[in-house]
């Protein structure tokens, strides 16, 4: 999974709707899950976001991924990506 670094994609995200975050986060070969949707571009609401772009006709895959949890567990979170 390639990490996310903000200075390499120079864009004034603050001027783009969720939408478009969400569509040049995936578009630049970043993979998406909620938390990184919340720290990287401000959304909350990640699956409603990836529903309106489905429903644009935008391919997006998603799959499950396992994740630590603070409390020393795992846990299952959707991963988005195109």
């Amino acid at each position: 999974m390639i990490e996310y670094d903000a200075t390499a994609i120079e864009t004034d995200y603050s001027k783009m709707t969720q939408q478009e975050r969400v569509m040049h986060y995936l578009e630049n070969g970043y993979k998406l899950d909620r938390m990184s949707a919340l720290n990287d571009l401000g959304v909350v609401e990640l699956p409603a976001r990836i529903t309106e772009l489905i429903q644009k006709g935008i391919p997006i895959q998603k799959r499950n991924k396992t994740v630590n949890t603070r409390f020393a567990g795992t846990t299952t979170v959707k991963e988005y990506y195109i």
